[in-house]
């Protein structure tokens, strides 16, 4: 890494407008969590390349974990606007909607990402996690949840996490028996499949469901 940096510090040097150059700097300070460096870089590149999605994920991406989150939404939904089925963009907009509370708006972007982008399974999974974790959409979102879960158990009844997020859809709704179900079902295929740090977070879950509880 010191010598990529070292390279691409040069070629940024003997040319400012090359714009992958800032790209990489910006990625190589991102690993040395350098956010100020790497934001110069970023800001760079984009200021280079106004209409590129990527430069704009990547601006976004350096300026959360600087706390600058609203800038980082704008430039992922601007980047989306470009590019709607851009796919770092569409992950980056729910998770860093959902990781600072703002939930209600995460779904949304959720929901388009699973419309936009073709993995499903996994981000209808996500979808129906986010779902049963926002109580602010009432009972039609924990309906929402259970139908994203079942259809993703139907879609592989052999993913215990399909049925790990079923049983959170069942106790978000209130049906506690069946979350039990679910999730004994979910820590039956996680223990056979010998993925024990998913079983005990699983385990931790069920002695939550059977305890009437949500966890």
């Amino acid at each position: 890494n010191a010598e990529a940096l070292e390279c691409y510090q040069r070629a940024a040097s003997a040319s400012p407008n090359y714009g992958t150059a800032h790209n990489r700097l910006g990625a190589l300070y991102m690993e040395k969590r350098e956010f100020a460096q790497a934001h110069e870089h970023f800001r760079r590149d984009l200021e280079l390349n106004p209409t590129s999605p990527n430069a704009m994920a990547n601006l976004a991406a350096v300026l959360t974990p600087m706390g600058r989150t609203e800038e980082a939404v704008q430039l992922l939904r601007q980047a989306l606007q470009v590019d709607p089925h851009f796919a770092p963009a569409h992950r980056a907009l729910w998770q860093v909607l959902a990781s600072n509370q703002r939930r209600v708006e995460a779904v949304e972007a959720l929901r388009a990402a699973t419309q936009a982008l073709p993995e499903k399974e996994l981000l209808k999974r996500q979808l129906a996690g986010l779902l049963a974790a926002t109580p602010q959409l009432g009972p039609a979102g924990a309906q929402e949840a259970l139908s994203l879960a079942k259809e993703c158990c139907a879609a592989d009844s052999a993913n215990p996490e399909n049925y790990d997020v079923l049983g959170i859809a069942y106790a978000a709704a209130g049906d506690f028996a069946q979350a039990i179900q679910a999730a004994r079902q979910a820590l039956t295929l996680a223990e056979r499949q010998g993925k024990s740090e998913l079983a005990g977070q699983i385990n931790l879950r069920l002695q939550a469901y059977q305890s009437s509880r949500l966890p």
